[in-house]
């Protein structure tokens, strides 16, 4: 089984070859479709090499939400809101991270 750099490296070639090889020859009408599909292959490379995601424990942390636990002045407030902000900031930086470099502004 082919290693996660050789994974990225075919995944990286596919889309380079997608764009540069056979999008010159698609019919605009058809040009959508192929830049959605390199698109496509451009997130997974990001997921990729982002790596496995942080681990929280998501039923616990919406079910501390929902009772109020985690409401502003109270303890556990500041690190639920960093945990939630650092895995949306994740998840935008995979797709799509231009945002994250706006809204870094």
């Amino acid at each position: 089984m082919p290693d996660l750099a050789e994974i990225i490296d075919l995944l990286s070639t596919a889309r380079e070859t997608l764009l540069a090889e056979v999008l010159p020859h698609v019919p605009p009408d058809r040009r959508y479709p192929a830049l959605m599909a390199a698109n496509g292959l451009a997130i997974a490379l990001r997921g990729l090499q982002a790596g496995p995601a942080p681990v929280v424990d998501e039923v616990a942390l919406c079910g501390a939400i929902r009772s109020g636990a985690l409401d502003p002045g109270t303890p556990g407030h500041a690190d639920a809101a960093a945990t939630l902000v650092g895995t949306a900031r994740a998840l935008c930086l995979v797709s799509n991270p231009k945002a994250v470099t706006l809204s870094s502004r």
